[in-house]
């Protein structure tokens, strides 16, 4: 009953970048898909149907020669695929599966049954088994189809064609003929097929796509826009500044698509064990088929013990365990897709169940990134403005942005030359010959200049011709649910803040927060060996904002980066990627990485512990083989509903 064809239908195909991925729009690729699997269930129901038919034939009428004919009809017709699958298997050395041990167990009570009628083996239980199983297998697809139906609901991000304006003419191309700078009209109802600026026009964008948030969010001239929002209520003209194969929707796309090829330990466990398992069980039937018997009088128990042997290898399929450790890392990765958390793999909800010591970022984390000047403090006002404003208008991060928001239109921009980033302490550049410094309080150390002041608050200095010039104050607003979601995380892990800002500053955040172990001026090396060190005996996961963080995220056991979908750096670097930019979905990922480990653990005990107590019984007392494929699709189906509650529970948070 494996489903890893299904669940992994897409990894055969995605490692080369002109694959049918990209050749075929996602929504296309998934819906033609869904009918594929819908005519194979119809065709499997017609099948079930025919079996029972000829069953039944067989029942009634008595001739026995009419008799077999029937039955062999009726086994071929519900088999056939089990049997070719088992051929293909063994000719690819692929023995021990599922598929040999159902075709051994019914063929083998069907041919016993047709030489000998007087053996006590009946061969309508041979065809019982296959018809079971049969159903068994058509149930749990519609279980995990369901599934997959949270994932693609969510992530109908792309577009095929799209209207591209030449010269004030608007044309009609395919959206993965689209290039940087093209300009292309997206029209009320239309999804953004590539990231770009607005140029022209104004209206709201529904992004639950990408962040889960149905709330509009309103777009205007010069705002960027990512691909998969839909346009709702005006017409705008955007200039392209990706391509369509390099779009934020192809990249979550891609993210989700490949998620599952990151295998969990446990998922791998499973293979294993089934390799082992499955011999050793072949092995126990063939004792209790020949062995028993020549103890205890071969020609008096032997069909007895034949019958229990087939029983046995029906029973001990580990088909539960095969399928509802999968689906239960799928379901969790869907969940989490659900409420706007991009998971790479199975393997980190293992990683994070063990978590110990949640680590943050301040910027753009636990703050909402978005600065604003307080206080120019200078005896220069004019000249400082001007210098500070002409150096960090060549910069986006979000200081930057902030002075530059502020100080346009106010100053007039002067030429500066020689402009260069000083990672960690600010930038250089000159002006008349003469050098500019901006910059943290690390940079006035190392010009040996020295200051003395209580402002709370993000400083930038400014430094000319070797003399503090003034400086500015910045301060930036904590996120308004983050001191909710702290709480609820701190009596159950060890919360850690470092930032890159001064002391003060982050004394000041870590005490709103009532985070009680941080680290303040940290460079981006000292925030590594924080990291390490902090590690080195405690599962720690790592959160930030995916652009200045990217070695934390890739040394922490789980990188997750937040506010990131623009950011290449952040899709690759992280772990995990936060789409919504909630500090609540941190402790939506925890509790759902330690529900999905509970189940994965519930189902392994109740798959084994199942099979082994029916096993027992059908050596001590002859059970009808029927009954066996009951237990083990009864299992499987008790498995995967358990499975069901990680995607359709409640996250109580």
């Amino acid at each position: 009953m494996k489903k890893n064809e299904s669940l992994n239908h897409h990894d055969e195909c995605h490692h080369d970048h002109d694959c049918c991925c990209h050749e075929l729009s996602f929504e296309k690729e998934n819906e033609e898909n869904i009918q594929n699997e819908k005519r194979q269930r119809i065709i499997l129901l017609i099948r079930v149907a025919i079996s029972i038919l000829f069953l039944v034939l067989a029942l009634v009428i008595k001739n026995d020669i009419t008799n077999i004919v029937f039955l062999i009809i009726s086994y071929l017709v519900i088999s056939y695929d089990v049997l070719w699958k088992t051929l293909k298997h063994i000719r690819h050395g692929e023995i021990f599966d599922e598929h040999f041990l159902m075709s051994l167990a019914s063929l083998t009570a069907l041919i016993v049954y047709f030489v000998n009628k007087d053996s006590g083996i009946d061969g309508y239980d041979g065809v019982l088994v296959m018809l079971l199983y049969q159903i068994g297998e058509f149930l749990q697809d519609l279980a995990v189809d369901k599934s997959k139906d949270s994932i693609v609901d969510m992530m109908k991000l792309d577009v095929d064609e799209v209207t591209k304006v030449i010269d004030g003419e608007t044309q009609n191309i395919n959206a993965k003929y689209v290039e940087v700078d093209d300009v292309l009209l997206i029209k009320p109802g239309d999804v953004i097929p590539v990231d770009g600026i607005i140029i022209k026009g104004s209206s709201s964008l529904n992004m639950a796509s990408l962040t889960g948030e149905s709330a509009p969010v309103a777009v205007n001239i010069d705002d960027k826009v990512l691909s998969g929002s839909l346009n709702i209520d005006g017409s705008l003209y955007i200039k392209a500044t990706s391509t369509f194969t390099n779009s934020t929707s192809a990249k979550v796309l891609d993210l989700i698509s490949k998620a599952n090829e990151n295998k969990a330990t446990k998922e791998k466990f499973i293979t294993k064990f089934a390799k082992i398992y499955t011999p050793i069980v072949i092995l126990i039937s063939l004792i209790v088929m020949f062995i028993v018997p020549l103890c205890l009088g071969f020609k008096e128990n032997f069909f007895d013990y034949l019958y229990k042997g087939l029983t046995i290898m029906v029973i001990s399929c580990p088909c539960a365990l095969v399928i509802s450790i999968p689906l239960s890392y799928f379901m969790a990765i869907g969940k989490c897709a659900k409420n706007a958390i991009l998971v790479k793999g199975a393997i980190y909800f293992e990683e994070i169940a063990k978590t110990k010591i949640v680590a943050f970022d301040k910027t753009g984390t636990l703050t909402k990134g978005t600065f604003e000047v307080k206080k120019i403090v200078s005896n220069n006002k004019e000249l400082m403005s001007a210098l500070i404003y002409s150096c960090e208008k060549n910069f986006s991060h979000p200081i930057a942005l902030s002075i530059n928001k502020y100080f346009e239109n106010k100053v007039k921009e002067i030429e500066v030359n020689d402009l260069t980033n000083i990672p960690g302490y600010g930038l250089k550049a000159t002006y008349q010959n003469k050098t500019i410094l901006i910059g943290n309080e690390k940079l006035l150390k190392q010009e040996n200049i020295s200051v003395n002041n209580d402002e709370i608050g993000t400083l930038v200095y400014v430094i000319y011709n070797h003399e503090l010039l003034g400086y500015v104050v910045i301060d930036d607003v904590i996120k308004e649910e983050a001191i909710d979601s702290l709480n609820k995380l701190e009596n159950k892990y060890q919360l850690v803040l470092i930032s890159g800002d001064n002391k003060k500053i982050v004394e000041t955040v870590a005490n709103k927060l009532n985070i009680k172990t941080y680290y303040a001026s940290m460079l981006p090396e000292n925030k590594v060996e924080t990291i390490e060190k902090l590690g080195q005996n405690s599962h720690l996961i790592y959160v930030g904002d995916g652009i200045n963080d990217a070695a934390c995220l890739v040394k922490a056991n789980v990188g997750i980066a937040m506010k990131s979908l623009g950011s290449d750096i952040a899709i690759e670097a992280s772990d995990v990627v936060i789409m919504d930019d909630k500090i609540s979905s941190v402790n939506k990922l925890l509790k759902t990485s330690k529900k999905t480990m509970k189940i994965v653990y519930e189902n392994i005990i109740l798959s084994i512990v199942t099979k082994f107590l029916v096993m027992i019984l059908a050596i001590f007392i002859k059970i009808p083989m029927f009954v066996a494929i009951i237990a083990d699709v009864g299992v499987c189906l008790l498995a995967i509903a358990n499975s069901l509650r990680i995607m359709y529970g409640k996250i109580k948070l």
